[in-house]
C-alpha cells in the first residue's frame, strides 16, 4: 500500500485564495470528491480549544471552516459542525 501526502503553504485567510488553494491540495488525491459522495453527511469538527480569538492558533480559522464546508457541498456532500 502507498500513502499520499499533499502539503501546500498558504499565507492568506482570503477566502477566494483560501478555497483556490484547497482544491489545489486536494487534487493529487482526487479532490474532495474522492472522499465525499453526493448525499454523504461530513462531519467538520474544528478544533475549539480554547476561547481565544482565531489568530492564537488554538482555534481552527472560521474561513479554513467555510471552505471546506464549501468543497464538501460542492461535492454533493451535506456538511456539519461537530465538537
Amino acid at each position: 500500500m502507498t500513502s499520499a501526502v499533499s502539503l501546500l503553504r498558504t499565507l492568506s485567510y482570503d477566502l477566494p485564495l483560501l478555497q483556490a488553494n484547497l482544491e489545489r491540495l486536494l487534487a493529487p488525491l482526487g479532490g474532495m470528491a474522492a472522499f465525499v459522495k453526493p448525499g454523504d453527511r461530513v462531519l467538520l469538527k474544528p478544533n475549539l480549544l480554547t476561547g481565544a480569538r482565531p489568530g492564537k492558533e488554538c482555534t481552527t480559522r472560521p474561513e479554513l471552516v467555510y471552505s471546506v464546508a464549501q468543497l464538501v457541498q460542492a461535492a454533493g456532500g451535506q456538511p456539519f459542525l461537530g465538537g
